[in-house]
């Protein structure tokens, strides 16, 4: 039975864009899904005035708004997307600096604006497509396909959480469908479905006892009275690339020595990532077939190949790895290796 392991970055949960009259995507004008890194500061503005009401009456940067705190921090955090290429090119610079304090509010700023869009905006239907076609029929999800995702959301739990025959929370699916997560020092059962997230999570935890707190209950008014309390018993879950946890990556690397197939979807293998990634894709040792989908999955190409090992490069008993560039992003790729 072959291995399939997927590989999913900010792309994957890209969703549906409005299109303008050339019928190309309108960036800030989300309809499903969420932004992607260079979206990022369109869309908080957009949740800011969402939140917010300009007074109008003058050229004033003034705003009413119910939620002062929640307010500024995300105008805080629109504003780092225009004075840095990336948050994460923030993020490093904090942590090589020593600035912990500012790196706890990043990610508290980064949390709360991914857990409120998730609430406001529908989901990414293409995890629908992709959980319909491998799930069997008893609900369980099969033990030859294993997902790593560089991604702080949640889009694939709310569709497990659909897929459910029973009423339950997020939470309990992390238990049931085996989502495994950086921070979390959970046990990765290689055994069965897998789907672990390597960058942690944008859900918040009690910090006694790292007890996740359920999506259902975040909303604006929530997140504005932790953030008047400062957060005393509450913590962000993203743990970026270069934070080192050796031991949860030394967890990952069983999970995938067998793989024999990779999808990497919607992810072009960023330099912050690459140690990481390197790893991971170097320990593939019995990997035959690589699908790249992405819509600049040529470039996305070129990346991953400058992360395989010699071996991989040329060849295991004389067969050259074969990678596969799929342009069409409609729906994500069901490698013929599974059918």
């Amino acid at each position: 039975m072959n291995h399939v392991v997927y590989l999913l970055g900010a792309g994957a949960s890209y969703g549906v864009r409005e299109k303008n009259q050339k019928g190309e995507d309108l960036p800030g004008h989300i309809i499903r899904g969420l932004p992607i890194v260079s979206q990022l500061e369109q869309s908080i503005d957009w949740y800011l005035q969402t939140i917010g009401k300009p007074l109008g009456l003058y050229d004033s940067l003034e705003e009413i708004t119910e939620y002062p705190y929640l307010y500024k921090e995300l105008l805080w955090l629109k504003e780092l997307c225009q004075t840095y290429p990336t948050i994460d090119t923030y993020a490093k610079k904090l942590t090589i600096t020593g600035n912990c304090r500012e790196l706890d509010r990043l990610k508290k700023a980064l949390s709360s604006f991914f857990v409120l869009i998730q609430s406001h905006q529908k989901r990414d239907l293409r995890y629908d497509g992709f959980i319909a076609s491998i799930i069997q029929n008893d609900g369980s999800l099969p033990n030859n396909i294993s997902v790593l995702s560089w991604n702080y959301d949640y889009q694939m739990e709310y569709v497990l959480q659909d897929f459910s025959p029973i009423t339950t929370d997020i939470l309990h699916i992390w238990q049931k469908q085996g989502i495994t997560c950086k921070g979390f020092g959970s046990f990765i059962d290689k055994s069965r479905f897998n789907c672990v997230k390597l960058n942690g999570t944008a859900m918040f935890s009690i910090i006694q006892g790292n007890q996740l707190i359920d999506p259902s209950i975040y909303n604006p008014v929530r997140i504005e009275k932790w953030y008047e309390d400062r957060f005393r018993t509450w913590k962000s879950n993203i743990s970026f690339a270069w934070e080192k946890d050796d031991r949860f990556v030394e967890g990952v690397l069983p999970l995938v020595k067998d793989a024999k197939v990779l999808v990497v979807i919607g992810y072009s293998f960023p330099f912050v990532n690459r140690a990481v990634d390197r790893k991971i894709i170097q320990n593939m040792d019995e990997l035959k077939t690589v699908y790249i989908q992405d819509t600049a999955a040529n470039d996305v190409k070129q990346n991953f190949e400058t992360l395989l090992s010699n071996n991989q490069r040329l060849g295991y008993s004389g067969r050259l790895l074969q990678i596969h560039s799929r342009t069409s992003v409609n729906q994500f790729i069901i490698p013929p290796e599974l059918t």
